[in-house]
């Protein structure tokens, strides 16, 4: 299991306090100002499995589940514990894995089409 780096919590601009679980650093930007967030060491590993739901015509048709892993929830509820008021983010497979206590990402206003540099809202996330 990897080891948590409580002193990469970063505070937004709004007074929220975030944990960044994706393996890469995060840009928000907020009233002109940017905060990065850099990986706290958390991935919140989880896979997906994919199940079959039917056929239509000479198609199949999936359906896409979410398996959390043991590290995962491990690091999850280690960061619920020591900071419960912290948002804890991590990818979309992580927030549909972990819905209600993990958060993704929603690209800021102008960066919705970049494919670089890209920022994301401080003050907007998604949630399962």
């Amino acid at each position: 299991m990897a080891k948590i780096d409580y002193s990469r919590k970063v505070q937004l601009r709004s007074g929220v306090e975030l944990f960044n679980c994706t393996p890469h650093p995060v840009v928000f930007t907020d009233d002109g100002y940017d905060v990065v967030a850099f990986p706290c060491g958390a991935t919140l590993q989880a896979t997906t499995v994919r199940r079959y739901a039917r056929s239509q015509g000479k198609v199949e048709i999936f359906k896409i589940e979410y398996l959390s892993s043991g590290e995962g929830v491990v690091e999850l509820y280690e960061i619920l514990e020591k900071a419960p008021e912290a948002l804890i983010l991590g990818s979309i497979i992580s927030a549909k894995t972990y819905p209600g206590q993990v958060v993704a990402l929603i690209p800021a206003e102008g960066y919705e089409r970049e494919t670089f540099a890209r920022k994301y809202s401080s003050r907007k996330f998604i949630t399962f």
